[in-house]
């Protein structure tokens, strides 16, 4: 970047030379403050809206670390049992030459072909991972997206995430004085859903055509821009306060996911507490019930 600034390339076109570091939305608000000759005010609105995002990233990962946590210690408690302990009472209970109860051989099943099982999983995973990643086209990736999309509390939770993105970077590039239809091509990038993100091709569409932005999403439909969203954008429009109204919806949509993702840390963390509990309670039941029985008969 040096040398191209040295040789006489603007800072903008720089930036464009590395567009897998710089994202669109970078390129396009500082070729703005390269016009407007203030680049300053840019990079400080840069800075904040990189901020934002990094600060909102770490409150997605704080909700979701005890969940996932709870869930990490249950499966490697379940794995201890089924490859070091199990086994071990296999061993010791097959030797009295009785009986077992159908749970018990059941289980000793699993814990003989757990290793292989969990060997076999990982590498499908992994190569379905490689697969789908580098290699799927893009429309079959629509249809997931589509699909991850329609689910009931999933979807809207992944769409809300998409929304706000979308909305925070969008009142950025306003701000720093990015005309709309070339705000919502590059807030668009923010979008991870494929499925999602081609309703903005519609959008810019309807709005090349000259309907306001509040029309073009009524138009593409409350499903996937709900109703308060173009409500707040329709006052904003009206009132010649559009950013002003854009940043109003970021905090109200950013607000209803905190409390969504606190929810669902409240219900599911006990929920998966029980779970582990339960499976181990069974595995428990299933080992020493012969052992149960052994000494009843005595």
């Amino acid at each position: 970047m040096i040398q191209n600034l040295k040789t006489g390339l603007s800072f903008q076109n720089s930036l464009n030379k590395h567009k897998n570091i710089f994202s669109p939305i970078m390129v396009q608000t500082v070729r703005i403050g390269e016009a407007s000759g203030d680049l300053e005010t840019v990079f400080f609105r840069l800075a904040n809206y990189l901020s934002w995002k990094e600060s909102f990233k770490k409150k997605l990962k704080q909700s979701l670390l005890l969940p996932f946590l709870t869930l990490g210690i249950g499966l490697v408690l379940m794995s201890v049992i089924f490859v070091f302990v199990i086994p071990q009472f296999e061993i010791i209970l097959k030797s009295l030459d009785k009986p077992l109860p159908k749970l018990t051989l059941l289980t000793f099943a699993i814990a003989n072909n757990f290793m292989p099982a969990v060997i076999i999983i990982s590498l499908l995973t992994f190569f379905s991972f490689v697969i789908f990643r580098f290699y799927v086209d893009s429309k079959y990736k629509i249809q997931l997206d589509k699909f991850l999309f329609n689910l009931p509390v999933v979807g809207q939770l992944l769409h809300k995430l998409d929304l706000v993105r979308f909305v925070y970077a969008l009142s950025l590039q306003l701000r720093c004085g990015v005309p709309l239809i070339e705000s919502i091509n590059n807030s668009k990038q923010n979008v991870r859903s494929l499925f999602f993100k081609n309703k903005f091709l519609d959008l810019i569409k309807l709005v090349q055509r000259g309907n306001s932005l509040e029309e073009a999403l009524s138009l593409i439909g409350s499903t996937y821009f709900p109703k308060e969203l173009i409500a707040i954008i329709a006052v904003g429009e009206r009132s010649g306060k559009l950013i002003e109204m854009l940043d109003r919806a970021v905090f109200i949509f950013e607000e209803e996911l905190n409390r969504v993702f606190e929810t669902l840390t409240i219900i599911v963390q006990p929920c998966l507490i029980v779970l582990v509990g339960l499976i181990i309670g069974v595995l428990m039941i299933a080992v020493y019930m012969p052992i149960f029985a052994i000494g009843t008969g005595l």
